[in-house]
């Protein structure tokens, strides 16, 4: 990933915790933001490489949600080499931090509910946000044309548009079809983020 396709990254997870979601409360929008910043903090301040050389310069090394590049000089004992961590193990070791019931198993209906009120929010924008900015690896469903309009005030930026690429659109669980660029699109259609 390079250093603007992080940028871009950064901004369009915080633009869809803050815009990105209808007309929740302010509260709710903060803390799903501040949780994804916390996130952005961590990944920037190289924590995940503390002790563990595989995870240096982890940054230069993700491309997608599921997908981060082999260490170019670590191996282990046995020569294999190490291509993780990725995103989606990223954010699931801070959903346990942020999560006040971290305590109780995650079949528990306390870690489940916040889980389901606060988790999929902040994934949701984590990964819509490594989407657009790098390689789509499956996408965000749940989203409007008028919804991502709104996280840019009506101007979004060629890189989220595509510019006169064609769009997934259809109906929320598909079946999708390529069809329509950005501009063209009402507001009311869903789409693949």
């Amino acid at each position: 990933m390079t250093p603007n396709q992080y940028r871009r990254w950064q901004d369009f997870a915080l633009r869809m915790a803050h815009r990105g979601f209808g007309l929740r409360m302010r509260k709710s929008r903060i803390f799903v933001a501040h949780c994804i910043r916390d996130f952005f903090d961590i990944l920037d301040s190289d924590y995940f490489a503390w002790d563990d050389p595989p995870n240096d310069n982890l940054l230069a090394r993700i491309t997608a949600w599921d997908q981060t590049e082999d260490h170019p000089t670590w191996r282990d004992g046995y020569g294999h080499g190490s291509n993780g961590p990725y995103v989606t193990d990223l954010v699931e070791e801070m959903m346990e931090h942020w999560n006040p019931h971290y305590w109780c198993e995650a079949s528990d209906p306390r870690y489940k509910r916040w889980d389901e009120l606060w988790g999929d929010r902040i994934r949701c924008c984590v990964r819509a946000g490594i989407d657009m900015a790098s390689d789509l690896s499956g996408g965000v469903v749940g989203f409007t044309v008028g919804e991502v309009r709104r996280m840019y005030r009506g101007c979004v930026p060629d890189w989220v548009t595509g510019g006169n690429e064609k769009w997934l659109i259809g109906p929320f669980g598909g079946p999708y079809e390529t069809n329509g660029t950005f501009a063209e699109m009402s507001d009311a259609e869903a789409v693949l983020l």
